[in-house]
């Protein structure tokens, strides 16, 4: 059983290079991708939520400060359901 080692390495040869080239081809394809989704603004503005504007003092919404202890309003007695 004699081997033929020239077609062999052909064979070899041309299943490395086509390896290398699709795994070339891939990250070439996925660097673009990458940079399109970087550099692009319009899909950008998609996605971004616009921050609104709240005034620093607003009256309104303030909380209320708690009312102090009233013993009038102590409950002693609660019956609970255990």
């Amino acid at each position: 059983m004699n081997v033929d080692w020239g077609q062999a390495f052909q064979v070899g040869g041309f299943g490395f290079l086509l390896v290398i080239l699709v795994l070339t081809t891939l990250a070439v394809c996925m660097w673009l991708i990458g940079w399109f989704f970087n550099k692009s603004t319009s899909l950008k503005s998609l996605f971004k939520r616009e921050k609104k504007n709240q005034p620093s003092v607003n009256t309104e919404n303030k909380p209320k400060e708690e009312p102090e202890y009233n013993p009038e309003f102590k409950i002693d007695n609660i019956h609970r359901y255990e």
